[in-house]
């Protein structure tokens, strides 16, 4: 039985190639006109499972666009093992990690989720196409349903915190890097750390931001090599970003000073908070924690509320990934990469999520990432460079 993959949300232009991907753009009826020996007919009939929210009075429509996923080294028509369909999806979930790598915050346009990204693996005959079995899952094995289909009727919908004008983009360069991976150890750590970030990644209603704080901590503790002591991760942090850092620590002003972080996070024989990473690291695992067991007294409530965590965290976590694979000779950072991982401790001075203006819907994070500071280092480093 023959297998397809692909993004039911996601419409792509051309075809893109990378390593052994080739992702080509599908359109209801036009193309692809043949898959390796599958009809476009056929494909058509799988992918008529998945359609759009009806709007006002229509009914919900199949899905005229998508992307779908295809192998130079193996064929969409052969029957693949269990075995190899997991290997395809997980790299549908490098897929979804590069797209998330480089979304743009604070922005209606050029934003996304897991779940756009989100990689389908379908099996099907050529002759009743539109027919398709769904496994699920149990916690004594799984169980399967089959599910036919006229053409006409969606079953499965486009989810509402899914963009629907969700165009194919992603690090192309650290999906190479990642798929480049030799070294075991490295391989495995981060396949286990960006499958437990993007679960965190998903902005589903059903899944609350006290599981995904739970969530993105557990990322950062597989991808630094971090045992469950605050202590630890905060020495994993120091130490993953001690080239790149100011040596004399920067305590930025802004709402949330020094003084502030200081107040709330001393240095002390069990803490050693030398600057605002530090401060920071151990307010994310102080939210998480609360998250996590329970409220306490809003007297030691953390200085940055749960929402600017989880902004920062995942936008923090693609660059670590980054520097790592640079480390490892597979990938190069940009020039954005290089000022961000050198000057992020300017966010920790902001309510990043807050308007800086009530008559501005511009967020601090937009402030921050353009302040004078930050643009005043790029031209004297790259100055420097030309």
């Amino acid at each position: 039985m023959p297998i397809l993959y692909f993004l039911p949300w996601v419409s792509i232009e051309n075809i893109v190639a990378s390593g052994d991907l080739k992702l080509i753009p599908y359109k209801r009826g036009i193309q692809p006109i043949d898959l390796e020996g599958i009809p476009i007919k056929s494909i058509d009939a799988v992918l008529a499972n998945y359609g759009n929210q009806g709007y006002r009075n229509k009914r919900a429509e199949p899905i005229a666009h998508a992307t779908i996923i295809a192998s130079h080294s193996t064929s969409a028509a052969n029957e693949p093992s269990d075995e190899e369909i997991q290997t395809r999806l997980q790299i549908g979930q490098q897929l979804a990690f590069c797209a998330l790598a480089q979304r743009k915050i604070g922005s209606h346009f050029g934003y996304c989720n897991t779940d756009g990204y989100r990689m389908i693996a379908q099996r099907f005959t050529i002759n009743n196409s539109g027919a398709i079995a769904v496994k699920t899952r149990r916690r004594d094995g799984h169980s399967l349903q089959y599910l036919g289909n006229d053409g006409r009727n969606p079953r499965f919908i486009r989810p509402l915190h899914v963009d629907d004008r969700l165009s194919f983009n992603i690090d192309l360069k650290l999906l190479e890097a990642l798929q480049a991976i030799t070294e075991p150890e490295l391989r495995e750590r981060l396949s286990v750390a960006i499958d437990v970030f993007i679960r965190a990644n998903t902005d589903a209603p059903d899944v609350p931001e006290r599981t995904e704080i739970v969530l993105l901590r557990s990322a950062f503790e597989t991808l630094l090599k971090s045992t469950h002591q605050t202590q630890d991760l905060t020495h994993r942090f120091a130490h993953h970003f001690r080239n790149e850092l100011p040596v004399t620590p920067a305590w930025h002003p802004g709402q949330f000073d020094e003084a502030i972080w200081r107040k709330r996070w001393p240095n002390s024989r069990k803490r050693n908070i030398m600057r605002p990473l530090d401060a920071w690291v151990n307010d994310f695992c102080d939210a998480r924690n609360a998250a996590a067991h329970g409220s306490r007294n809003l007297r030691d409530a953390s200085v940055w509320h749960i929402h600017n965590h989880l902004l920062f965290a995942s936008w923090l976590f693609p660059l670590i990934v980054k520097g790592l694979l640079a480390s490892a000779g597979l990938y190069q950072l940009s020039d954005e990469d290089v000022i961000f991982r050198r000057r992020f401790e300017a966010f920790f001075a902001h309510d990043v999520l807050a308007r800086s203006d009530k008559n501005n819907p511009e967020i601090n994070w937009m402030r921050v990432v353009h302040d004078p500071f930050l643009r005043n280092f790029t031209k004297s480093i790259f100055s420097v460079a030309d």
